[in-house]
């Protein structure tokens, strides 16, 4: 018995494939981006991608797990935009966030801090991590570098670990 399957079909899988697999690519989760694909399929192999694509795209789950961060998928919507804020805040303010984590301190650095999510209790804290840490930090001009060493190194440091909301991690 042969089965025969439409071209229309083919295409419309092909399309929601390729469509799954390019919104959703990441470097912590494969190709295949987040989602219950990632979870059943841990290997960053072509093949093992196809089927994480495939069962994304079949399960419908990506948009569920990124909003509530579950299924590889980060810690969610309101990280995501914790972290934009702080790519936004280092973009509008780089040159004066070098000068001032330099020094440890600076209206900008408590700026920072609270787009960071840090309380007015932590900033003198965000502001000693970040001079303790400037060439790590700053080693890039490119904010989203800046931002993800900062978080990088900051989640190291245990008040601000627990006390602030750092964007990426």
């Amino acid at each position: 018995m042969r089965v025969f399957v439409s071209k229309k079909y083919l295409g419309i899988v092909a399309v929601t494939l390729l469509n799954s697999l390019s919104m959703s690519a990441s470097a912590d989760t494969g190709i295949a981006g987040c989602g219950l694909g990632s979870v059943v399929f841990t290997d960053y192999g072509k093949g093992s991608q196809i089927l994480a694509g495939t069962t994304n795209a079949i399960s419908g789950n990506q948009t569920f797990g990124i909003t509530s961060g579950t299924s590889n998928c980060g810690s969610g919507v309101a990280k995501s935009i914790s972290y934009l804020q702080q790519v936004d805040y280092v973009t509008a303010n780089l040159s004066t966030l070098q000068k001032e984590a330099a020094q440890g301190n600076g209206s900008s650095i408590n700026g920072l801090a609270a787009v960071s999510g840090c309380p007015a209790s932590s900033f003198s804290e965000f502001g000693s991590s970040t001079q303790a840490n400037y060439s790590a930090i700053f080693s890039s001009n490119k904010p989203e570098e800046i931002v993800n060493k900062m978080n990088s190194e900051l989640i190291k440091n245990n008040q601000l670990a627990h006390s602030c909301k750092l964007g990426n991690s």
